[in-house]
């Protein structure tokens, strides 16, 4: 855990004024000083953080749990970039009305993009 809480950059310094951010400023925060620290380490560019666990496994600078763990942290940073309100109400609206009966038979439906031919 030593080596992620360095990744993430907490390096064994008191959390302070980190304990009370909010998980979307913790994930960005977060996922820019790994993915920084990453591509300092091995000396080269990546494109994404998972990129970067991947090849900091390959090259044993990481382990399996570690690279899995900063992947998720991808994951959780492309969520955090892309998410709109419109998207939270789809997803609440398709769970609401899944348990609502139909467990699982519910089909999430996005609206498409209107285009000039629809005025």
């Amino acid at each position: 855990h030593r080596l992620l809480g360095i990744l993430l950059g907490w390096h064994g310094k008191p959390v302070g004024h980190r304990a009370f951010m909010d998980a979307e400023a913790l994930i960005l925060r977060g996922h820019g000083t790994a993915l920084r620290t990453l591509s300092d380490a091995m000396g080269q560019h990546f494109n994404g953080l998972g990129m970067a666990a991947r090849a900091a496994k390959k090259s044993g600078l990481v382990n399996g749990t570690l690279c899995k763990q900063l992947v998720r942290l991808d994951d959780a940073f492309a969520i955090v970039r892309h998410i709109t309100l419109a998207k939270i109400d789809i997803l609440q609206c398709s769970l609401t009305s899944s348990l609502a009966g139909g467990r699982g038979q519910h089909e999430t439906v996005f609206p498409r993009s209107r285009s000039k031919q629809d005025d």
